[in-house]
């Protein structure tokens, strides 16, 4: 079917793309973190954060992005850029909420972390992805933003990390070594 011409005759996809040179992107990223900085500070500064990436309001924002937005967290997720990328993302999620709620109060917005990837594969990544989603999700909640992962087998994936962390495989097992 693929060969034949009938899914390309009936699908248009355009990818523009346009990377950044190292510099620009480490000038971006530090411009991003120093937003964050003052808008963990201040509430009218965390509003206005999302709008620090090119958006102009929160219907604009959501209309593009959706409610629900996901994330490919890949293999090498170990690395401190990654996570901040996650956070980032959740950030500016919950900032154009934030914002959306003041004219829609009951709006909420979720972020998913899909690892499936390599949930066979690491137990240390997956343990700090279901940390960071968990703390993310305990910080915005607020904002009425959660951050979840997604696992296509939580009991190996609870397995693995338990076994990483010596641990019994059991969820108030896992807590008491990290609370939160």
């Amino acid at each position: 079917m693929c060969q034949s011409g009938l899914c390309e005759a009936h699908a248009e996809v355009k990818i523009d793309l346009a990377l950044p040179s190292g510099k620009e992107a480490e000038s971006s990223l530090l411009d991003a973190v120093e937003k964050l900085a003052s808008g963990l500070r201040d509430r009218a500064a965390l509003r206005a954060f999302y709008k620090g990436f090119g958006w102009s309001d929160a219907q604009e924002y959501f209309s593009r992005m959706g409610e629900t937005q996901v994330m490919v967290v890949d293999v090498d997720h170990n690395d401190s850029d990654d996570r901040l990328a996650i956070i980032l993302l959740a950030f500016q999620v919950a900032s154009a909420n934030l914002e959306r709620r003041e004219a829609m109060p009951s709006a909420t917005a979720t972020i998913y972390l899909d690892a499936r990837t390599y949930e066979h594969a690491g137990a240390l990544t997956l343990w700090r992805t279901l940390q960071l989603a968990t703390r993310l999700t305990r910080v915005l909640s607020p904002l009425a933003v959660q951050v979840l992962p997604i696992m296509s087998d939580l009991p190996t994936a609870f397995e693995l990390i338990a076994g990483y962390l010596k641990v019994e495989k059991r969820g108030a097992a896992l807590n008491e070594v990290s609370k939160g």
